[in-house]
């Protein structure tokens, strides 16, 4: 009996897994080029589309040829520099209290420290500090490193986009930042600041 009913459970997970479609998320990966002994898989010009894509959101409006090429002629770059700088060096060390420094700086240059509100339209993007209304725009186009604040440059569309995103902060009944606030261990629905 106890033989019956295990055949039983078995016929029945074979039948369910013959009949459930599976999806697979798995990417296939192939060599596509290399560069002396450094390989270039599909993989990685995945992952290099994902990173060029969030330094520059435009590239998403290529064709996938188009893509694919600028993907493959940075990757191969990478490549070949690492190559070039390895001739020169053993390995490549790079110091951790550099890379600290490094990453302080750019956390606080993008203002992640400081309470901010921003807006994208077509290739410009606003930037709105909350603590003293401090407002940066950057043309992304020209500018994807946000280096260039250009809002004294463009008063007029600096202007037009505050008021958007002012707006649309209102719209949505965002929280918005008062002196002395901070949300990170509070209940949202008692700070009673919004827009």
């Amino acid at each position: 009996m106890i033989c019956l009913i295990k055949k039983l459970n078995i016929l029945i997970i074979v039948f369910f897994l013959c009949v459930t479609p599976f999806s697979s998320n798995s990417i296939e990966n192939k060599i596509l080029y290399k560069v002396n002994n450094e390989i270039i898989t599909s993989y990685d010009l995945k992952k290099e589309f994902k990173y060029l894509s969030l330094i520059n959101p435009t590239i998403t409006n290529l064709d996938k040829n188009e893509i694919f090429e600028v993907s493959k002629n940075s990757v191969i770059r990478e490549k070949i520099k690492k190559i070039e700088i390895l001739k020169h060096v053993e390995n490549i060390v790079i110091n951790n209290d550099y890379i600290d420094r490094i990453i302080t700086e750019t956390y606080n240059k993008i203002g992640l420290n400081r309470a901010h509100s921003s807006i994208i339209i077509d290739n410009f993007k606003l930037i709105k500090f909350r603590d003293n209304n401090e407002i940066n725009l950057f043309d992304l186009d020209e500018d994807i490193f946000e280096s260039i604040d250009i809002s004294n440059l463009k008063p007029e569309l600096s202007n037009s986009l505050e008021s958007k995103l002012e707006n649309y902060l209102r719209d949505v009944k965002s929280l918005k930042w008062k002196k002395g606030i901070n949300w990170k261990n509070v209940d949202i629905n008692k700070i009673n600041s919004f827009y």
